[in-house]
């Protein structure tokens, strides 16, 4: 069977750890990456990335078309897919992580997927329909390593995320230092607290070393694009062994048991109090990251999702 991604790489790994996930079942994969001709397309040929798709489709021939935010894709690749999935016994997988609006255009994308999935229980209150099921965010054990607990003595807490003005809001509360990286976080107004900025996209390498040399690692969702919903920081920091210490959403008691596996906070005080015992109580911080290791080692990797996937194609 052949499964030819469709997404936009970025430095989260996402679509080549599910990637990866499907050919350790035996799949041919190959990924198509929509950013890849984008100056071609603005300075020399608009439809180029357009004709390279099409041309891939036609050389590869995949049984499967797997969309990783389908949301973002242009309207002209749901065209092309539409016209070939007429000619072939194509079958076409969505995975949405993003929060999106019940408008004209996206109906239609979602429309012409056969199996839907949504990161975030909240998305079911845009849209819903027989063929869509939840399947959260995953980690990828190769990449995310714990390294042990000693390991654990460059950050006491790290936050490796872009900035948002929610997230720079809640840090700019906080009195207890943080070690900051991401894009957009210079000249974000909070100098003068204790916090350590880097504004960086890291390859995910580095990000990985920095959960498996981190006693804690904070996880703040965008606020932009989520409603009860996961991401990947809330498994790859305990796949790397760190203490995860979570602001609530509502789909984190689908994942966790949460105060054995991870920690979940509600307020910049309350996070504060769990800092502070963390710091203090080295043996609750290591059964926390133990337990939260074991958890996402069990249930929340790529090759967990794959296997959902799998089934829900029959």
């Amino acid at each position: 069977m052949k499964i030819l991604f469709l997404a936009k790489i970025d430095y989260s790994g996402l679509t080549e750890g599910m990637s990866r996930a499907f050919r350790k079942k035996n799949f041919s994969t190959q990924i198509f990456d929509t950013k890849r001709y984008r100056k071609i397309d603005k300075y020399f040929k608009r439809d180029f990335s357009f004709q390279k798709f099409e041309k891939k489709l036609k050389e590869f021939c995949p049984d499967t078309i797997f969309l990783i935010a389908p949301m973002f894709l242009k309207r002209e690749y749901f065209e092309i897919i539409d016209k070939f999935k007429e000619k072939n016994k194509l079958k076409v997988v969505g995975w949405v992580g993003d929060s999106f609006k019940k408008e004209k255009e996206n109906i239609e994308k979602l429309s012409l997927i056969d199996r839907l999935y949504y990161t975030d229980t909240g998305f079911f209150d845009i849209y819903s329909a027989d063929n869509v099921e939840y399947l959260p965010l995953a980690t990828d054990p190769k990449i995310f390593i714990e390294k042990g607990f000693i390991y654990k003595n460059k950050y006491n807490c790290s936050f490796v995320a872009s900035r948002t003005p929610g997230r720079a809001s809640f840090l700019k509360e906080l009195k207890c230092c943080v070690d900051v990286f991401g894009p957009g976080w210079n000249n974000n107004g909070i100098q003068g607290k204790a916090h350590n900025f880097k504004s960086t996209k890291l390859h995910i390498s580095k990000v990985s070393n920095i959960y498996a040399r981190s006693r804690m690692v904070l996880n703040l969702k965008n606020e932009n694009n989520v409603i009860n919903g996961l991401n990947q920081r809330s498994f790859d920091p305990c796949a790397a062994g760190s203490l995860l210490l979570h602001d609530y959403v509502a789909d984190i008691d689908l994942n966790y048991e949460v105060g054995k596996e991870i920690l979940v906070f509600r307020s910049e005080e309350e996070f504060s109090e769990l800092y502070k015992k963390c710091m203090i109580d080295s043996e609750f911080r290591r059964k926390i990251s133990e337990n939260g290791r074991k958890r996402v080692a069990s249930c929340h990797t790529f090759t967990d999702r794959v296997e959902k996937v799998l089934s829900g194609l029959g």
